[in-house]
């Protein structure tokens, strides 16, 4: 496979390629940015500093843009390089106060003020009322502000960097509209499957708004009696923010987290340059049934992605979990 790995300035001038050994770049769903980390043979080591810009490409393709966090140096020239995209700079913390506003124009906002370059952002839609977020991580910002909009609207958002910029779309047309991966018995050299009620699984909800003014506690409820029986009561219970409907949210938190969660995972699949953490998969019923799970195929979240190009060529590993 042809990789090319460019190192250094933005505008290209002056920037050298390596010879790489090997690349392996990582994307995770959420709380983390885009990993790169190269092993290259490099004759210019000194000229290779933390902040150097770091772009990558496999057959043509747009694949990494970052910067160098980290760097290892051994005396026969080989050096290991950790890079990160720019969704590392909003690891940062801060405080903000807003009110009115979607999840997309809070990113924009947070972008302006750090002067980190935005790409394709979709209208995120759902209205939040009021917000304060204090002295938090602002990755933690945005999410929890995707999250609600999930949690208000159903409608999952994942946040990601497109070759140097931010970029929010809903998880349909991460992988490209219409297209997505199918995963089936030969997809990887490993494949396990988990199913659990033990996380993220409720039967139960409680949501509960304190009314400053009347000192009145409302209090709404969603409840599936027939799990409960089953399971056993398995309850979620949360504040609600200013201006979200009560009953609405918790009929809608019931529908999304009312059933038994599966998670996949794939080691040794053959890589797919377009795959990243965020993507759709469609994963053959094949699977469960082998593994005493459902009969039936099923659309899955990619929440892990990591790519690994070398000499021997391009595999990956993928974890997958429930939409």
């Amino acid at each position: 496979m042809n990789i090319e790995l460019l190192i250094g300035a933005e505008d290209g001038k002056g920037a050298f390629m390596p010879a790489a050994e090997s690349v392996e770049w990582q994307t995770e769903i959420s709380g983390s940015a885009g990993k790169l980390v190269c092993n290259i043979l490099c004759d210019r080591a000194f000229e290779i500093s933390e902040g150097v810009p770091v772009r990558f490409k496999a057959e043509g393709k747009n694949m990494f843009f970052g910067y160098v966090f980290s760097k290892t140096a051994g005396v026969d020239g080989r050096m290991r390089l950790v890079c990160y995209d720019q969704i590392r700079y909003l690891l940062n913390k801060d405080t903000y106060v807003y009110e009115g506003k979607t999840a997309s124009q809070l990113l924009t906002l947070i972008a302006e003020d750090l002067s980190l370059r935005v790409g394709d952002v979709e209208d995120s839609r759902y209205v939040i009322p009021y917000r304060v977020e204090e002295n938090s991580a602002l990755l933690d910002m945005i999410e929890n502000a995707l999250e609600l909009t999930y949690h208000n609207s159903g409608k999952r958002f994942v946040l990601y960097d497109g070759f140097g910029k931010l970029c929010l779309k809903e998880i349909a047309s991460v992988y490209g509209g219409d297209k997505c991966l199918l995963i089936g018995g030969a997809s990887g050299e490993e494949i396990s499957l988990v199913s659990s009620i033990d996380k993220g699984v409720y039967n139960k909800v409680k949501l509960f708004y304190n009314d400053r003014k009347s000192g009145v506690r409302d209090i709404y409820t969603a409840y599936d009696s027939v799990k409960a029986g089953k399971w056993g009561v398995l309850q979620y219970t949360a504040s609600l923010e200013e201006g979200e409907n009560g009953q609405a949210k918790a009929e809608e938190l019931l529908k999304l987290y009312g059933g038994k969660r599966f998670k996949i995972e794939v080691k040794g699949a053959f890589g797919d340059r377009d795959l990243r953490a965020g993507c759709i998969a469609a994963v053959s019923r094949d699977i469960f049934r082998s593994m005493g799970g459902e009969d039936k195929d099923r659309y899955m979240l990619t929440e892990r992605v990591v790519h690994r190009f070398s000499g021997s060529g391009h595999f990956m590993d993928i974890v997958l979990a429930d939409i």
